[in-house]
């Protein structure tokens, strides 16, 4: 009789080590997955960057400096404003700061304002069972 009281002990404990263990699993594959995704966004802002910002704004600068040697006007050369505002954010997003900058916003409102983010309530429904 004690041996069987001791095996379900046993078992309990077994189990909250493993419960423990699936926990800390899960919790470094969301933060990898997290990482990823960001690395993900990273990636096609370059490549958004390298092959079809940086070329239109190259060619862009070029035609317009040409054009503003055979008008001689300033106004042809209005156009690089908002390029070159477009430009550097999209440089600074590519290979600046920008993603620190923006998960520390993130997490100082996650932190500091929780009341603002209304995350709905999900239920999980296992679709074998049919219904909630």
């Amino acid at each position: 009789m004690a041996s069987w009281k001791s095996d379900i002990e046993k078992n309990k404990k077994v189990m909250q080590i493993m419960k423990h263990e699936m926990d800390t699993k899960q919790g470094k594959a969301a933060k990898l997955l997290v990482g990823r995704n960001i690395a993900q966004q990273v990636g096609t802002v370059r490549e958004r960057f390298r092959y079809w910002f940086l070329p239109f704004f190259g060619s862009g600068t070029v035609y317009l400096a040409f054009a503003y040697r055979s008008t001689k006007k300033f106004v042809v050369l209005y156009p690089l404003v908002p390029m070159c505002f477009a430009f550097c954010y999209q440089l600074d997003f590519a290979y600046g700061r920008k993603t620190r900058r923006i998960k520390e916003i993130a997490e100082d409102i996650m932190n500091k304002e929780a009341h603002m983010i209304y995350v709905p309530e999900w239920h999980y429904t296992n679709p074998r069972k049919g219904g909630g």
